[in-house]
């Protein structure tokens, strides 16, 4: 199984990485791309680093991280990184392997505002990271009333583990909830950290904070 894991990563963190570390513990991945975006529709003012301040912090990442491998597709496309696009392109790559996107909960209760985003579900499943108190008996109606018209035809708890819940969807594809630990890490308070001159240190990987420091990321100008 080949998982996608895409994100402004301005600067990736140490909760993307322990996330994906679960993740991966939970789902057996084959492959691990990790997708730093391009010009992402309607965010574009959440960028503050060049896309290639921001690769290079994920390559760091990702030998730290010990797997998972790095993707330049959306930073060398000139259209905007819809998520149609990026997972158009891994299904082209990996045509015959099952193909899931990884996202956060956060994500998960936007995904009707997205791009087309009936036919991103009809290309992969999801594996969804989520946010703190997002697991709980309500989880199951607020995904139901975002994926419309998508219809939930079965729900697995506690399935294959009990760190994860499975939903198929009628396009028989599969959202898996992720029952696992979540740092409650931002990108936004860590580059507003930077910004007051406040430490970073264990919230991004040694080698991330040394390049956020050597390039004088995220300060005032």
């Amino acid at each position: 199984m080949v998982a996608i894991f895409g994100g402004t990563f301005d600067p990736i963190h140490i909760g993307h990485m322990r996330g994906l570390i679960e993740a991966r513990e939970a789902v057996d991945f084959e492959r691990i791309f990790l997708v730093p975006s391009g010009t992402p529709p309607h965010k574009t003012h959440l960028i503050q680093s060049p896309g290639e301040d921001r690769l290079q912090m994920v390559r760091l990442a990702v030998r730290d991280l010990g797997f998972g491998e790095v993707s330049t597709y959306e930073l060398d496309s000139r259209q905007p990184s819809f998520t149609l696009n990026t997972v158009s392109h891994f299904r082209n790559r990996f045509k015959k392997k099952p193909l899931t996107l990884i996202i956060g909960s956060d994500s998960l209760l936007e995904i009707n505002t997205w791009h087309r985003f009936e036919e991103v579900l009809s290309l992969a499943n999801l594996a969804v990271l989520p946010r703190p108190g997002f697991v709980g008996k309500d989880s199951f109606d607020k995904v139901e009333k975002k994926l419309s018209p998508i219809k939930i035809e079965n729900i697995k708890r506690n399935f294959p583990t009990s760190s994860s819940d499975w939903i198929t969807t009628d396009q028989k594809k599969v959202i898996i909830l992720l029952k696992i630990n979540r740092l409650d890490i931002s990108s936004t308070n860590i580059r507003d950290r930077v910004k007051h001159g406040r430490s970073i240190k264990f919230l991004v990987t040694e080698p991330v904070e040394k390049y956020i420091i050597e390039k004088r990321l995220y300060r005032e100008v």
